[in-house]
């Protein structure tokens, strides 16, 4: 190892220590939007367990990477290059090793909101010894390519991303889960923001709706009787097993031929057709909308051990259905939440 001072002396002491933030953050930022996916009671243990493994899951998938490609999406953009004193490729013990140094160094950038805090004293410990801590063990690093300024100012807006989307998918998941039906309990009205739902354009802007996550997408064609024309049906739900609510949107293009009726015979139709094909279930409530300026229906089924609660509109041509399931002994404050969805939708 004689030879690896004068190796470092080559390569910018900084650029190997903002390379090694960059590449703890993406993989810390990939774990918590994993597990903020999860359902709720699982959230809070597993991000302090990742918190914990985060540096021996940082240091095997950076292993993998340097034995592989001899470089790390962090090192790849300074353009540094992993070898050992004789030009050869280090152990996979040797990185591990010194990989997990740098995954205990820079363990606190797991922490939303403290690790932009936590950054500048990083920055000023670096300044202070002029060298990353994990830098004297094992095997040098050598620079590949030039560096830019061009490189550093991607690499901190990256980190500076990577930093923020932790933050919000943490405190999503806890506004979404903890703080709201709380608000709900002290009488604050629900809304999708206090839920932490995005509002999302669908099919092409023609309406908007606020989801919990991305809702899927399905388009299928229904016979018509008595005709050769198929009614076209599409519909943008969202549905994960561990959630108590369903939510779904969607809609058909009624022919040309039916447009003749009345709005109110079209919709006393559709209800009909509804109740009829939703198999096993029972109409409990039906009530005209006035409050906006489509016709239509609130209605609310009951089916088994479920209720569905929703609203059918005639807009144009087209004919929605915005609608919501869940289980009749789902306490107030998740039922609530059907209710901030039906009135998210917005047609254009």
């Amino acid at each position: 190892m004689e030879n690896q001072p004068e190796i470092q002396n080559k390569l910018s002491q900084k650029r190997r220590l903002f390379a090694g933030i960059f590449d703890y953050l993406w993989l810390a930022s990939a774990l918590t939007f994993g597990i903020c996916s999860l359902t709720f009671e699982y959230t809070v243990p597993l991000l302090l367990g990742a918190m914990l493994l985060l540096p021996v899951i940082s240091a095997f998938v950076e292993s993998i990477l340097i034995r592989v490609f001899s470089t790390t999406p962090g090192k790849f953009i300074f353009g540094i290059q992993v070898q050992n004193e004789t030009g050869g490729m280090p152990s996979f013990r040797q990185i591990f090793k010194k990989s997990m140094l740098k995954g205990w160094r820079l363990q606190i950038l797991f922490l939303p909101i403290i690790n932009v805090i936590a950054l500048p004293f990083l920055i000023k410990r670096y300044q202070k010894n002029q060298s990353p801590s994990w830098d004297s063990i094992d095997y040098p690093e050598l620079v590949e390519r030039k560096n830019t300024r061009f490189n550093q100012v991607i690499t901190l807006f990256l980190i500076g991303v990577f930093a923020f989307l932790q933050f919000e998918a943490v405190s999503t998941t806890f506004n979404r889960h903890l703080f709201a039906p709380k608000a709900y309990e002290m009488g604050t009205d629900l809304t999708p923001e206090i839920l932490g739902w995005r509002s999302y354009e669908l099919d092409e802007g023609s309406f908007s709706a606020s989801f919990p996550n991305k809702p899927e997408y399905v388009a299928k064609d229904f016979p018509i009787p008595s005709s050769t024309e198929k009614l076209p049906f599409y519909e943008y739900s969202h549905e994960h097993p561990k959630e108590p609510i369903r939510y779904s949107i969607s809609y058909t293009v009624l022919p040309d031929g039916w447009m003749k009726w009345s709005s109110g015979l079209i919709l006393k139709g559709a209800m009909k057709i509804i109740v009829r094909y939703t198999s096993g279930s029972k109409l409990v409530d039906k009530q005209k909308i006035s409050s906006k300026k489509y016709p239509g229906y609130n209605y609310t089924l009951s089916k088994s051990g479920t209720l569905i609660k929703a609203q059918v509109y005639l807009i144009g041509n087209r004919l929605y259905r915005v609608e919501t399931q869940f289980a009749k002994d789902l306490d107030t404050a998740e039922q609530k939440k059907a209710d901030v969805f039906i009135q998210s939708f917005k047609p254009a």
